[in-house]
C-alpha cells in the first residue's frame, strides 16, 4: 500500500482498484462455478 501512496494515489483509489479486483475475482469464480451452457437438443425439447 505504500507503494501505491507512493504512486501518488490516495485512499479512495486504492481502495477502487482493490474492490474492483474483488469484484472481477468473484465474478470469474461464479462463470467457473456454473460450468459450460448445455445446449438443448431437439428430442430433449420436444
Amino acid at each position: 500500500i505504500e507503494s501505491l501512496r507512493a504512486a501518488g494515489l490516495d485512499d479512495f483509489a486504492i481502495s477502487d482498484a482493490l474492490h474492483g479486483a474483488a469484484f472481477f475475482n468473484w465474478a470469474n469464480r461464479l462463470m467457473l462455478s456454473l460450468g459450460e451452457p448445455q445446449q438443448q437438443t431437439a428430442a430433449a425439447a420436444a
